[in-house]
């Protein structure tokens, strides 16, 4: 499974914060990229947890998340605007 997620960043206290509202998750790192790489991997570790349970695809629903089924693997990328 694929899973794309949109998130914002902002700046934080010593460091930035990368938000996905739609999840209700934060990742937080010094720089932007560990900010992202701290959200992809709770929001993976969110559906791996769902997935072993059987019920990863109707909470993804709910919150009107969307994937693609590519194997059987799960990939969670992290979509985030372009900061210069």
């Amino acid at each position: 499974m694929k899973l794309l997620v949109s998130a914002t960043v902002e700046p934080i206290k010593n460091g930035v914060a990368v938000r996905c509202p739609q999840l209700r998750m934060v990742g937080h790192g010094k720089e932007q990229v560990e900010a992202v790489e701290s959200l992809r991997r709770g929001i993976r570790a969110w559906c791996l947890g769902l997935q072993r349970s059987g019920r990863l695809e109707s909470a993804l629903g709910r919150r009107g998340m969307k994937w693609q089924p590519d194997g059987d693997g799960l990939m969670v990328e992290v979509s985030v605007p372009y900061t210069v």
